[in-house]
C-alpha cells in the first residue's frame, strides 16, 4: 500500500508540474513574443526615422548642421569643439549644446565611414564598461547595417549617450539627465535643419 502512494504521490506531483509549465507557457510565450514584436516595430521605426533623416553635406558648417528647435529645446550654441574625452571621441565635427529649462543635450556630428563610426561607437563602448565600478544600467548595441547602426549607453558617471549613425554621419547625443532622451534624438532627425548661419 505505501508503494502505491508513493508512486500516487509522484504521479501527482508530475501531472501538477506539467500543468503549471503548460499554464506557465499560456501565459508568458503570448507575452515574450508580443515584447518581440514591440521591439522590432520600435528599431524598424527608428531605422526609418534614419533614413528619412536631411544629412548635411560633409563640409558643412556647424551652423549648418543643426536646427534651431528641437522638441522644445532651444539651439545655445554652435561650433566645432567636436572632442569627447569622456568618450575617447576625437575627431574633427560639429557641436551644438540644446536646452530647456533644467535639461541640457549636448549634440556631436562627425562625418565618417561606416567602419570609422564602428571605431568610435566601439571606444565609447568601452568607456561606459569602464566606468563599471559605478555600475552600467543599461547597454544596448545595434550593429551596423548597411548605412544605420545605434547604441544607447548610460551609467551615473557618464550620464546617457544616444550614439546614431546614418547617412555617413555618426551623431552622439550625450546630457547628465536621468530621464531617457530618445524622444529628443527622434524629433532631432525629424526636424528640418536651417540652411544659414545662426
Amino acid at each position: 500500500m505505501a508503494v502505491w502512494k508513493i508512486i500516487g504521490i509522484g504521479c501527482g506531483v508530475v501531472v501538477a508540474l506539467g500543468v503549471a509549465v503548460t499554464v506557465a507557457a499560456l501565459v508568458f510565450v503570448p507575452r515574450l513574443f508580443d515584447f518581440a514584436q514591440k521591439k522590432l516595430a520600435e528599431e524598424q521605426e527608428r531605422q526609418a526615422i534614419a533614413a528619412a533623416w536631411d544629412a548635411p553635406d560633409r563640409g558643412a558648417a556647424p551652423a549648418q548642421v543643426f536646427p534651431l528647435m528641437v522638441k522644445g529645446y532651444r539651439l545655445d550654441r554652435a561650433d566645432d569643439r567636436a572632442d569627447v574625452p569622456e568618450l575617447n571621441l576625437d575627431v574633427k565635427g560639429a557641436h551644438a549644446v540644446y536646452s530647456a529649462g533644467a535639461s541640457r543635450v549636448e549634440v556631436f556630428a562627425y562625418p565618417v565611414s561606416k567602419l570609422e563610426a564602428e571605431a568610435l561607437m566601439a571606444r565609447a563602448e568601452r568607456a561606459y564598461e569602464q566606468d563599471g565600478e559605478r555600475g552600467v544600467r543599461e547597454f544596448t548595441s545595434v550593429d551596423i547595417e548597411d548605412s544605420y547602426g545605434r547604441v544607447y549607453l548610460s551609467a551615473p558617471g557618464l550620464g546617457q549617450s544616444h550614439l546614431w549613425f546614418t547617412k555617413g554621419w555618426l551623431l552622439v547625443f550625450r546630457t547628465p539627465d536621468a530621464e531617457d532622451r530618445e524622444a529628443f534624438v527622434r524629433e532631432f532627425l525629424r526636424t528640418p535643419r536651417r540652411q544659414g548661419g545662426v
